[in-house]
C-alpha cells in the first residue's frame, strides 16, 4: 500500500502537458504585451522629444531676437545620412538651424559677397588668398522687409575666412586691399572703399544674392531623432537634402512674428530595404509658441 500511495502523491504534484502548454501560452501573451508596451512607450517618448525639440528651438530664437534686438530666424531641412558603413541603409532626419542677422550685402562680384559697412574681420578669420577660404558654412539670405517671411531656405555655402577687398564705385569693379587709393579723372574723384567679402564655394553659386540683401549666420544647429522629418517631403538618395519642407520662421527685433509657429513633423520608416527608401507613416504638429502680449 505504501508504494502505491507514494506514487499517487507524486503524480498529483506533477504538471500535465496541457497545464505546461497553457502556462507557456500565458507567459507568451504577457511577454508580447510587455514588449508592445515597451516599444509603445519608447515611441511615445521619441515623439514627445521630437516635438519638444522643435518648440524649444523656436522659443530660443524668439528669446534671442528680443534679447539681442536682432532679427533671428529658424530654418528647417531634411537630410539623408549614412547610418554606418557604405553597406548600411541611409537614415533620414530633420535638422533645425537657428540663424541671426549679421549684416547686409553691399556688392556682389561673381563668387564674392561684399560687405563694406561691417568689420567682418572682427567675427571671422581673414585671408589674402580667395582661392583658399577654408571650410564652408551656410550663409542664409533673409527677406529685405523685416515683416516678410523667407520664401525658402535660400543660402550659399561660403568659406570660413573672409577676403579683404575694395569696391571701386566708378566702374563697380573688385580690387585688392593694396589698391586702395583715390583716382582723379574726368573732373570726378572715384573713391575706393575697403571692405571684406565672403567667398562662395563651388556648386553654391545660384544663391541669387543682390546688394541690400540681409545675410544671417547659424548660431545653433539641432537634429531631430533619427526617422523624424519636417513635413512629409522626404529626401531621396538623388536629392539627399530637402531645403524647404516647411516654411522658415523669422522673429523681428521685438521677438514677434506674424507666422505660424506650430510645425508639422512626421515619423518615417524604411520600406524597401535599400538606400533612401523611407516613407512617412504618422504625422504630428508641434506645440505652438505664442507671442506674449
Amino acid at each position: 500500500m505504501k508504494p502505491r500511495c507514494a506514487h499517487m502523491a507524486a503524480a498529483s504534484r506533477a504538471f500535465t502537458l496541457i497545464e505546461l502548454l497553457v502556462s507557456m501560452g500565458i507567459m507568451g501573451i504577457l511577454a508580447s504585451a510587455s514588449i508592445a508596451g515597451y516599444y509603445g512607450a519608447t515611441r511615445s517618448l521619441a515623439v514627445r522629444g521630437a516635438r519638444e525639440t522643435v518648440s524649444s528651438a523656436i522659443r530660443m530664437a524668439k528669446q534671442r531676437a528680443s534679447s539681442t534686438q536682432t532679427r533671428t530666424a529658424v530654418f528647417f531641412r531634411n537630410e539623408l545620412l549614412k547610418s554606418g558603413t557604405q553597406y548600411d541603409n541611409e537614415v533620414v532626419r530633420g535638422v533645425i538651424s537657428v540663424v541671426r542677422m549679421a549684416g547686409r550685402v553691399s556688392a556682389v562680384r561673381g563668387k564674392y559677397l561684399v560687405d563694406e559697412y561691417y568689420d567682418l574681420n572682427q567675427s571671422f578669420q581673414t585671408t589674402k588668398n580667395p582661392s583658399n577660404p577654408g571650410n564652408g558654412f551656410r550663409l542664409y539670405r533673409l527677406p529685405r522687409n523685416p515683416l516678410d517671411a523667407p520664401k525658402g531656405s535660400d543660402f550659399s555655402v561660403v568659406g570660413e575666412r573672409v577676403f579683404e577687398v575694395s569696391v571701386e564705385h566708378a566702374d563697380e569693379t573688385l580690387v585688392t586691399q593694396s589698391a586702395l587709393e583715390e583716382k582723379e579723372g574726368n573732373d570726378a574723384i572715384t573713391r575706393v572703399i575697403p571692405g571684406y567679402a565672403f567667398v562662395i564655394g563651388g556648386g553654391y553659386l545660384s544663391g541669387g544674392w543682390a546688394p541690400g540683401d540681409p545675410y544671417a549666420v547659424e548660431v545653433s544647429v539641432i537634429e531631430l531623432p533619427a526617422g523624424f522629418i519636417f513635413g512629409t517631403d522626404k529626401p531621396t538618395s538623388g536629392s539627399r537634402v530637402k531645403n524647404e519642407p516647411v516654411k522658415p520662421i523669422v522673429f523681428g527685433p521685438d521677438g514677434k512674428t506674424g507666422q505660424e509657429t506650430s510645425i508639422k513633423i512626421s515619423l518615417c520608416q524604411n520600406t524597401g530595404g535599400g538606400n533612401g527608401t523611407v516613407t512617412p507613416t504618422r504625422h504630428w504638429m508641434t506645440d505652438e509658441v505664442k507671442d506674449e502680449d
